[in-house]
């Protein structure tokens, strides 16, 4: 465990005096990714990740996929995770419409460790996810691989904005294909008062 991820958690414990340190620990099975391995599974229900909500770890892999049945924002607006601090293996979003950030559901996350990966490396996946406007991972300190956004039309701040190689173990830059243009990311994203953000507001630590 990192220094400062450790650091994180005390706070948290400052905060909220309730706060229990809670390891979640999934089943093994089979995931998305073919091989066997610790995973969450979230799908087809908004609702489904409320099982989340005494997580501070996830020691294994968290896909959340096939969220497009009679999904909206809605189903998200009291969906939030604050104490999920680490996720172990990788972080898998498919199909889930409505969600417009993945910082709204889990706003401290600090860790994506990259134990398992979804495939060759890969341990942050975005793939075809409607409204996905941005990441807004504002406390993400560490990523142990790398990152594929891949036809999510609205998404931006992931080509630019984001200085990767402070949080990606592999110092690679994402691999992105077909999400929004550049052209119209520009007309209204940027940083307000800062080099490099997650978001218009959110903007990335300096080291």
């Amino acid at each position: 465990m990192m220094i400062s991820h450790f650091l994180a958690i005390v706070k948290l414990y400052k905060k909220n005096s309730c706060l229990c340190f809670a390891v979640c620990r999934p089943p093994s099975a089979g995931s998305s990714s073919g091989q066997t391995q610790p995973y969450y599974r979230f799908a087809l229900h908004a609702d489904e990740l409320k099982k989340l909500e005494n997580c501070t770890v996830v020691e294994g892999n968290l896909e959340i996929i096939w969220m497009f049945t009679s999904v909206s924002k809605d189903n998200y607006t009291d969906l939030v995770f604050p104490n999920l601090l680490e996720i172990t293996g990788y972080l898998l979003l498919y199909r889930v419409d409505g969600l417009e950030t993945i910082g709204q559901l889990f706003p401290n996350l600090r860790v994506i460790g990259g134990r398992w990966s979804f495939y060759d490396g890969l341990v942050l996946v975005l793939y075809e996810n409607s409204d996905l406007v941005s990441l807004s991972l504002a406390n993400v300190e560490y990523i142990g691989g790398d990152v594929l956004a891949m036809v999510n039309p609205q998404l931006c701040y992931i080509d630019n904005h984001v200085d990767w190689k402070r949080v990606i173990s592999t110092g690679r830059d994402p691999i992105t294909l077909e999400n929004k243009k550049r052209a119209g990311c520009d007309l209204f994203d940027g940083c307000d008062g800062c080099k490099n953000c997650w978001d218009r507001k959110s903007c990335q630590p300096s080291k």
